[in-house]
């Protein structure tokens, strides 16, 4: 009879911690098909295109804010590429990749997933899956980089 007793307290406190706590039988009940932090990581991949087909690449996690004009010095940093910027009052511009200056008929431009950019560099926060291409547009012409 007391092995029964402390048997059915056993099955009742089990019970009962399942019930406060149904994350703990969620959580291992999924074992086999247990995904992994990085699965649900978020990356946005970021290039630098340079005439004559020479480009620099980073995929950068996404762990907190992070705008293109950070992953670019991110990248500059990584690839030891020179990269001026400069601060206006409306935003930063980018100056110069790897000795390429912007000017009147040159630019550095950015392209978000094809498209090309519509507000600052420094504006963009990056998300998952941004595909960012940095390149350097002939203003009268074209892409410089086809």
């Amino acid at each position: 009879m007391k092995k029964l007793i402390i048997l059915i307290a056993i099955v009742l406190g089990i019970f009962m911690l399942l019930i406060s706590s149904p994350q703990i039988f969620i959580r291992n009940k999924g074992k086999v098909n247990q995904t992994t932090q990085e699965e649900f990581a978020k990356n946005a991949i970021l290039s630098v295109l340079l005439p004559q087909n020479e480009s620099y690449k980073i995929d950068i996690n996404l762990d907190s804010d992070i705008s293109a004009l950070d992953g670019l010095n991110m990248l500059a940093e990584s690839q030891n590429l020179d990269l001026i910027t400069k601060q206006y009052d409306f935003g930063t511009l980018v100056e110069s990749i790897a000795g390429l200056e912007s000017s009147s008929s040159k630019a550095w431009i950015y392209f978000i997933n094809g498209e090309s950019a519509s507000v600052g560099a420094d504006q963009y926060i990056l998300k998952d899956k941004d595909i960012v291409e940095w390149k350097y547009i002939d203003l009268d012409g074209g892409d410089m980089n086809e």
